[in-house]
């Protein structure tokens, strides 16, 4: 056992010694994907990507014992450079070098106004970065989930985006807002990253923005339904509603920041919306 230990220690001392660092610069036309292969070695020390890309989407596939080919796609319209680091990009039984990738992109039209965002693939993204005077709209819709343009009460006005279930790539909606540079955004949808909103069940209820800071709105096209907002410790909180619509619209600037949950009853059922206030 003694001698086992020893030889596992010197395997280890001797990878760290051994472990380096290279970088490859890589050329690529927006829109277009690229795979780099030979990555890892089977079972032993298979890669890892440490460092996702800004502007792209990266990915790992193979089988899941040896996933041995890097996958990256390039955003459409967009000009500039793409950096990615993957663990154990060349490796051995003992050897693990870290591989740097450098993507070039290249582009014949011109950057347009654009903003990038990672989604887990059961998750939604809501980016609140428009102004309701401009009267923007979706001009392109996404080809792998939903969007839709939400209004929200204090004169802003954002882009929710929900991928479709599974669903790992790149995602696109382009909004235009009143005669300016349409804005692009760019959805990077992983399934392997944390969840920070609520997942969304059903359109039909959602509950957003999430975190929130002033008001909240949750899509309940129903009457009569409100009944508890209760936080961390299980105490009920006054919180001022009205309908607007299809919407119930919810004061929170007064909470203290946390964890609340929203209990909604409406014909027999419960339904119990978790939520954060920041």
């Amino acid at each position: 056992m003694i001698k086992l230990k020893l030889t596992l220690l010197c395997i280890f001392i001797y990878h760290c010694t051994v472990a380096q660092t290279f970088t490859v610069l890589k050329s690529i036309v927006c829109g277009d994907s690229i795979k780099i292969t030979g990555l890892g070695y089977p079972s032993w020390n298979p890669p890892k990507i440490i460092q996702r890309p800004r502007l792209g989407h990266a990915i790992l596939i193979g089988d899941k014992s040896f996933e041995n080919t890097m996958k990256y796609t390039a955003p459409p319209c967009l000009i500039g450079s793409d950096t990615i680091m993957v663990l154990c990009a060349k490796a051995t039984q003992i050897t693990c070098d870290t591989g740097i990738y450098i993507f070039e992109i290249s582009c014949s039209s011109g950057t347009p106004d654009f903003t990038t965002h990672e989604v887990d693939c059961m998750d939604s993204i809501y980016v609140n970065n428009l102004n309701a005077f401009w009267q923007p709209q979706i001009i392109t819709n996404p080809l792998h989930g939903f969007a839709k343009i939400i209004l929200e009460p204090t004169d802003s006005a954002g882009v929710l985006y929900i991928p479709n279930k599974g669903y790992q790539g790149q995602d696109y909606v382009k909004v235009s807002i009143g005669g300016k540079v349409p804005k692009l955004y760019v959805f990077n949808v992983y399934c392997d990253i944390k969840v920070n909103t609520n997942i969304v069940p059903n359109f039909e209820y959602l509950l957003y923005p999430n975190p929130a800071s002033e008001f909240l709105a949750l899509n309940f096209p129903h009457e009569s339904l409100f009944t508890d907002c209760v936080n961390v410790h299980g105490l009920n909180i006054p919180l001022a509603h009205h309908q607007n619509d299809d919407q119930w619209i919810f004061d929170i600037k007064n909470l203290n920041p946390g964890m609340y949950y929203l209990e909604m009853n409406h014909q027999g059922k419960r339904f119990i919306f978790k939520w954060m206030k920041q």
